[in-house]
């Protein structure tokens, strides 16, 4: 999950949620590309990007994004705590994949100041709910590689401003106008 700018490796062994659902479908995945894709950022165009959230990539399962028995509002997310000083997003690249389909599919982002429901002080979420953060939501049309692959899948932003962020949580948000499309899980946060 991640490229130039704020590359963003989701739903990796950090705090996942499944918004809205009682069912989550676990998966493996056949291949495990580890081409250097993370989240990144920069102030200006004048200061280099920096990477501030990334994960080991090694890992071969994931999770249904929109499992059917959810209903199509399903949206999973990953709470991410940012690194370095740098805030404004220029991308995000996620891992997915399919196992029955390789039909297009859209797939929705959506970035969140904290979780977007409320939790607990000693849960993944905090104490929530999240804010969305303006300009932040995407829909773009994915054409899955394929079936069975790990494939990457980049948002762009023009230096989205996350600077409010003083505790440095985020949400990321994914829904999937279909069922069979899976999110990475289950690396280890590196930066």
């Amino acid at each position: 999950m991640k490229k130039i700018t704020f590359f963003c490796a989701f739903w990796v062994s950090l705090f996942s949620m499944c918004i809205y659902a009682q069912q989550e479908s676990i998966a493996i995945a056949l291949n495990n590309p580890s081409n250097n894709a993370a989240m990144r950022s920069g102030s200006t165009q004048t200061r280099a990007l920096a990477t501030i959230y990334d994960t080991s990539r090694t890992a071969n399962n994931g999770a249904e994004i929109t499992a059917a028995a959810n209903g199509p509002a399903t949206s999973m997310g990953d709470a991410i705590v940012l690194a370095g000083t740098e805030r404004f997003l220029q991308s995000i690249t996620v891992d997915l994949f399919n196992l029955a389909s390789a039909a297009a599919f859209n797939l929705t982002i959506s970035i969140y100041t904290d979780c977007t429901s409320a939790g607990t002080g000693a849960g993944p979420c905090g104490t929530g709910p999240g804010v969305l953060i303006p300009g932040s939501v995407q829909t773009q049309t994915v054409t899955p590689g394929a079936l069975g692959f790990i494939y990457q899948h980049t948002f762009n932003y023009s230096s989205l401003d996350l600077s409010s962020e003083v505790d440095n949580n985020i949400t990321v948000m994914l829904n999937a106008s279909r069922n069979d499309v899976f999110w990475r899980l289950g690396d280890n946060v590196i930066v």
